[in-house]
């Protein structure tokens, strides 16, 4: 299989029928890792640098790499903007070694997509609201039942808790302090080295408590304030996609905070 002609070729042919949003809103469904930087000076479209990057990066996996075959194919035909484009994929997916399986089942990806965009517009209506509402209590109830439903819709499974992220949020008037993610280190110290602690603050933390978990020699929580939640939900990027965003953040700088409005600047850069 040649991965290298199946980018090339998938971004020539659809430099000008998608968006840049639209390739990371399907890699971010399909994928599990963050996408990497493959420069290549023969391809000019933004667009077609994009796919170039994203299959390159599944490519570089080496023996891991044909357990992704699967989510490869579903993210090529999700990109078709119709039913002549998606044909048109699958003889580029051919001519570079890949079995495109033939299915008469009806293609769902669209439908699946749509129901996908309503309920996250669901959310972000009930998230906006609870900026206006009096009872606190009950909004922090209500921050939490909406993660409950925000992280199925990214791929992201749970349980009662989440299984590979702790999540503890906070939607209180005063900045969160390091004193109040005490118990979310010690949860996660106690549930072994493949769990990672999330903690979401919609009005987010004083100043210190960055720089306190940098200095913590256990890089295992990650931080994330309103905006970055906001984000996801209004879809302007994927919560998957951010999520292990942050994480290689952390695991490469030690940095527990990576915000949505850096993410989106270097995804852009």
């Amino acid at each position: 299989m040649n991965y290298r002609l199946l980018a090339i070729e998938l971004g020539q042919l659809l430099k000008y029928d998608t968006s840049l949003k639209e390739i990371n809103r399907f890699a971010g469904a399909f994928f599990d890792f963050p996408r990497r930087s493959y420069p290549n000076e023969a391809i000019t479209s933004q667009r077609a640098q994009l796919i170039y990057d994203w299959i390159m990066t599944l490519a570089a996996k080496r023996g891991d790499a044909e357990k992704y075959n699967k989510p490869l194919l579903q993210f090529c035909r999700s990109l078709a903007p119709n039913d002549d484009f998606r044909t048109k994929i699958d003889n580029v997916l051919q001519n570079a070694g890949f079995i495109v399986a033939e299915s008469t089942a009806k293609d769902t990806t669209h439908t699946d997509y749509a129901a996908f965009r309503k309920q996250l517009e669901q959310l972000l209506i009930t998230f906006d609201e609870q900026f206006a509402a009096s009872d606190h209590q009950r909004r922090g109830y209500m921050l939490q039942d909406l993660l409950t439903k925000a992280f199925p819709l990214y791929g992201i499974p749970i349980i009662k808790s989440f299984t590979h992220y702790i999540v503890e949020c906070r939607w209180r008037t005063a900045l969160a302090n390091i004193r109040e993610l005490d118990g979310l280190k010690g949860q996660v110290d106690r549930s072994g080295r493949q769990t990672m602690g999330l903690f979401l603050s919609i009005n987010g933390w004083s100043h210190n408590v960055p720089s306190l978990l940098k200095q913590n020699p256990d890089k295992s929580i990650i931080l994330m304030d309103g905006y970055d939640f906001r984000c996801a939900l209004d879809n302007s990027v994927n919560l998957r996609e951010l999520i292990l965003a942050k994480v290689e953040k952390l695991n490469i700088e030690g940095e527990s905070f990576y915000s949505a409005i850096n993410y989106r600047s270097d995804q852009a850069a």
